[in-house]
């Protein structure tokens, strides 16, 4: 009943931004930002009334050897 797998696009389009600091010679952290432009349901989907994109964020950090 709640399976909305048949009215997701197959495509995503968006953008993507990131960025990475180096906090001293050997650790660093770094973050990255995905957000799709377009709505996760075609359009001609109606049981969700408001409009829902893909948003992810990815925040790390590293240590060089």
């Amino acid at each position: 009943p709640y399976d909305f797998s048949n009215d997701l696009r197959t495509f995503q389009w968006g953008a993507q931004i990131g960025g990475e600091y180096a906090l001293k010679r050997n650790f660093n952290i770094f973050a990255n930002l995905d957000y799709d432009f377009n709505n996760v349901f075609k359009s001609d989907f109606t049981a969700i009334t408001f409009s829902m994109h893909n948003i992810y964020l990815n925040i790390g950090f590293g240590y060089k050897f």
